[in-house]
This record gives C-alpha cells, sequence and structure tokens, in this order.
C-alpha cells in the first residue's frame, strides 16, 4: 500500500504509571476466568436439565391418573348396564357355575376379585392398545344403616366397589363407589 503512511504513536501514560500499550498487551482469558464460566455455565445447564425433568415426571404423573380416572370410569359404567342382583334368582356372590368371563356377567358381584389386563371400556370390549394397564376389581355388600361388610348379605344391601388401577406392577390410584338398587 504504497499511498498510505504508517505513524508510529508514542506511548501515553495512563493511571497507575502504566502505558497504553503495556495494557492492551493483554488479549483474551486467563485459565481461571475460563474455567469459572465453565463452572456457570454448567451449574446453568445443570439447572435447565432438572428442570425439563421434573416438568417431563410431572406431565407423565397427570397422564397416569387421567388414565386411570378414565379406566375408573369404564368400570363403574359398565357396572350401570349389569343387574344389581342376580337375575336368576339364586344369590350367589361371585360368579355363578357357568359364568367364566366377563362376556357371561350378569350382575355386579359377579366381578367380585376381578382383574382385568388389558383393561375393557364401558361396554366390555378389551382395550388392546393398553396391554401394561390393568382394572383390579373388589365388589362388597354393605349394610345401608352402618355401611359395615356384610359377609352373607340379605334384603336390602349396598354395594362398594373398589377398583384399582394398575400401569405395569405399580398401582396409579385406587377408586371407590357405593351404589344401591333402590335410589
Amino acid at each position: 500500500m504504497s499511498g498510505w503512511r504508517t505513524r508510529k504513536s508514542s506511548p501515553r501514560i495512563i493511571a497507575g504509571g502504566a502505558s497504553m500499550r503495556a495494557a492492551g498487551r493483554r488479549s483474551g482469558f486467563t485459565l481461571v476466568e475460563v474455567m469459572v464460566a465453565t463452572v456457570v455455565v454448567g451449574i446453568g445447564v445443570s439447572a435447565a436439565l432438572y428442570g425439563m425433568t421434573a416438568s417431563v415426571s410431572v406431565s407423565n404423573t397427570g397422564y397416569e391418573v387421567l388414565e386411570s380416572q378414565k379406566l375408573a370410569g369404564y368400570i363403574y359404567d359398565y357396572c350401570q348396564i349389569l343387574d344389581f342382583v342376580d337375575p336368576d334368582g339364586e344369590p350367589v356372590f361371585g360368579p355363578e357355575d357357568g359364568e367364566l368371563g366377563i362376556e357371561d356377567y350378569d350382575d355386579i358381584d359377579d366381578l367380585h376379585d376381578l382383574t382385568l389386563s388389558p383393561p375393557i371400556d364401558s361396554n366390555g370390549r378389551v382395550l388392546t392398545l393398553m396391554p401394561q394397564w390393568s382394572q383390579k376389581i373388589q365388589v362388597m355388600c354393605l349394610d345401608p344403616a352402618t355401611l359395615q361388610v356384610l359377609q352373607n348379605p340379605s334384603g336390602i344391601y349396598f354395594l362398594k366397589i373398589e377398583v384399582i388401577i394398575c400401569n405395569g406392577t405399580r398401582t396409579v390410584k385406587k377408586f371407590e363407589t357405593i351404589l344401591t338398587d333402590w335410589i
């Protein structure tokens, strides 16, 4: 660059007696500064990952509770299409002789001690897309006056239906309701 002249500047004195040229030699960061910055960034990334993990966990828990409510509701709806007492007139608690599966059940107490995996919907259809889920059903007869469990019910009684929803081997939620045929 033939037409340009370069000019050497004389060093200027700044506070403390050091020249600007000497202060300008320092370029970049020291090792300690880099290490501190790395630690600060690492802590920030760790906190962000922890927050994401916690939000995914809360989301999964919410999903499981919602699914369990839906599956328990299916059992309660299914009970509405069954008779309260055995239509054959023979008061037998639990499945009667010849009732081998849910398609044979004709009254609510037939569901006692039943585990459905995969679960069923409110029409009794198997939910094949939910193979890891299960519905565990307990049916108990209750005295209407005391709400105590009756071993040999006769006359007027309530039915307590307990549905436990599991995802794999883990219990997600337990639901209970009481039914009667005279309300």
